[in-house]
C-alpha cells in the first residue's frame, strides 16, 4: 500500500512545492508536477479506487517531459522515478525502457548529474543487480560531485566502492575497515543495499567482524549486542551455521530476531537447548523471534506451545499460526486451507510462504506454489537463512514449469549465497551447479 509517509519526507515537501508551482519555466513546472503527482499517491491522498488512474496521469506527465525535453537528464530521472515508485499501478511504454535504463539515460546525457545516482543505486540495490550497483558506485566515487560529500551513499563511498569492486585489493579493503571510524563502517553495514550484498569474498561478514571488534559508544549499532547480531545475521545468510551459533547463542531481542530460530529449524542448535530457549521466550513473551518459532513447534508436533502463542495474537498472524497448528497435528489439508486465506499484506518478509509452497509442491500443485513464493525471499529488510531455501525451491518449481530464465536466476542465487557455506548446505550448492549445467545444455 501507499502512505502515510512522515511529514518530513521527500514526498511531503514535493506536495508542498506543487502548491507554489506557478510562474516557472515549462521544464521546471513539469518537473514539480511530476514529483507532486507521485507524492499525492505516496502520501495516501488518493482513494484506492482512483490510484491507477492517477498513476496513469503521473506517467503521462513524465512521458510528456521526455518528449518535450528528450536531451535533459531531469526528464529521464522523472520518468524513472515514476516508473519505479508506481510500478505496482502502471506500466511504462516498452520503447522507453525500464526505470534503471531511464536513470542510465540520464547519466549518459550528463555523467556529472549527481541527482541521478541515488535513484539508480536504489533500483540496482533493491533489484539485487550487483554488477550495476558496482558500476554505479565506482562511477559515483570517481566522479564525487562537489555537492555530494564522499559519505553520501551508504556511508563512506570509498569503502562502498571498494567492497563492490570484484577486482579490489583485499589488503586495501582490510586497511579501510581497520582505519575508518566505527561509525563510518556502521553506516556502510546498515545500508539497505549492502545489507544483503552477496559476493564471493563475503564482504559483509568482514564488515560484521570489524564492527564486533571495535565497539564505539558514539555509534548506536557498534556496541552492546548490536554488532554481534549483525555478524550473526550475515553468517546465517551465507550458510555458516556453526559459527553463527557460536556468535549469537540465544540472543534474540532487537535487530535480526530470526537468527536463533532459523538455526534451530535448520539443525544448527541442539534440540534440547532450542526447546528450553523457546519456552523461556514464550513465558516472557518478550521476543520478536517468537514469530518464527511456530515452524519449530510444528516440526516437533508441539501443539500446546502453538496454542499458547496463538492465544496472545490478535493480528493477521493468527491464520498463519493456525496453519502451523494444523501441521503440528499432521493435518496437511487444514494447513493448506489456512495458508490459502492468510493475509500476506506486510508479511512478505516472513518465512511461511515457503512452508506453504512446499505443501503445495508435495500435493503436485507447482503453479500454486510458484505464486506463493513469487516475491523476493526474506532478507530484503533483514538477513535470513531461509533466503537460500526460498531461492532453491523457486528454482526447482521454475525448472519443472519450463521457466528457464527464472530457474537460472534462482539456482545462481543459491550458488552465490552459499558458495562457502557449511558442509551441511553444500549438497544444495552442488544441486544448483548441476541444474545450471543442465539448463545451459
Amino acid at each position: 500500500g501507499y502512505g502515510p509517509f512522515p511529514k518530513d519526507s521527500l514526498w511531503h515537501y514535493l506536495s508542498l512545492a506543487d502548491a507554489a508551482n506557478h510562474g516557472q519555466s515549462m521544464h521546471d513546472s513539469m518537473l514539480v508536477e511530476s514529483g507532486a503527482c507521485i507524492a499525492r499517491i505516496q502520501l495516501g491522498q488518493v482513494p484506492d479506487s482512483l490510484q491507477e488512474d492517477r498513476a496513469g496521469d503521473c506517467r503521462s506527465v513524465a512521458v510528456g517531459m521526455t518528449r518535450r525535453f528528450p536531451h535533459d537528464p531531469d526528464s529521464w530521472v522523472a520518468l524513472g522515478v515514476a516508473g519505479w515508485e508506481l510500478r505496482d499501478l502502471i506500466d511504462v511504454p516498452a520503447e522507453l525502457g525500464t526505470p534503471s535504463g531511464m536513470f542510465d539515460s540520464a547519466l549518459t546525457k550528463d555523467p556529472g548529474y549527481g541527482l541521478a545516482y541515488a535513484p539508480a543505486l536504489m533500483v540496482a540495490g533493491i533489484s539485487r543487480n550487483f554488477p550495476a550497483l558496482r558500476q554505479l558506485t565506482i562511477a559515483f566515487r570517481d566522479f564525487t560531485p562537489p555537492f555530494h560529500p564522499p559519505e553520501r551513499f551508504g556511508g563512506n563511498i570509498q569503502l562502498v566502492a571498494q567492497l563492490l569492486d570484484p577486482d579490489a585489493d583485499t589488503i586495501v579493503t582490510n586497511q579501510l575497515l581497520d582505519t575508518l571510524s566505527s561509525c563510518v563502517v556502521e553506516s556502510v553495514a546498515y545500508d539497505r543495499f549492502l545489507l544483503v550484498f552477496v559476493d564471493s569474498a563475503e564482504s559483509t561478514i568482514q564488515i560484521g567482524r570489524a564492527l564486533n571488534a571495535r565497539p564505539d559508544l558514539r555509534c548506536l549499532f557498534t556496541h552492546g549486542n548490536f554488532a554481534l547480531r549483525y555478524l550473526g545475521a550475515q553468517l546465517i545468510q551465507r550458510g555458516h551455521l556453526v559459527e553463527a551459533y557460536t556468535v549469537v547463542r540465544d540472543s534474540h531481542a532487537g535487530w535480526f530476531p530470526t537468527v536463533f530460530p532459523e538455526l534451530a529449524i535448520y539443525g544448527g542448535v541442539p534440540p534440547e537447548i532450542a526447546d528450553s530457549v523457546f519456552q523461556d521466550w514464550l513465558a516472557s513473551d518478550g521476543s520478536s523471534g517468537l514469530d518464527w518459532v511456530a515452524w519449530w513447534w510444528a516440526q516437533r508436533g508441539d501443539t500446546a506451545s502453538i496454542k499458547q502463542y496463538i492465544s496472545r495474537r490478535a493480528d493477521n498472524k493468527n491464520r498463519v499460526s493456525s496453519a502451523f497448528l494444523a501441521l503440528a497435528r499432521r493435518d496437511t489439508a487444514t494447513a493448506l486451507a489456512e495458508f490459502a486465506v492468510a493475509d500476506q499484506h506486510g508479511m512478505t518478509m516472513h518465512y511461511w510462504p515457503l512452508v506453504h509452497a512446499r505443501l503445495l509442491i508435495a500435493t503436485g500443485k507447482d503453479r500454486e506454489a510458484r505464486e506463493a513464493i513469487r516475491w523476493s525471499p526474506p532478507g530484503i529488510g533483514w538477513l535470513t537463512l531461509t533466503h537460500g531455501f526460498w531461492s532453491l525451491e523457486r528454482a526447482r518449481v521454475a525448472e519443472r514449469l519450463g521457466e528457464t530464465e527464472q530457474a537460472v536466476r534462482d539456482y545462481q542465487d543459491v550458488m552465490d549465497v552459499w558458495l562457502h557455506a557449511d558442509e551441511s548446505l553444500q549438497g544444495y550448492v552442488e544441486e544448483s551447479r548441476e541444474a545450471l549445467e543442465r539448463l545451459a545444455s
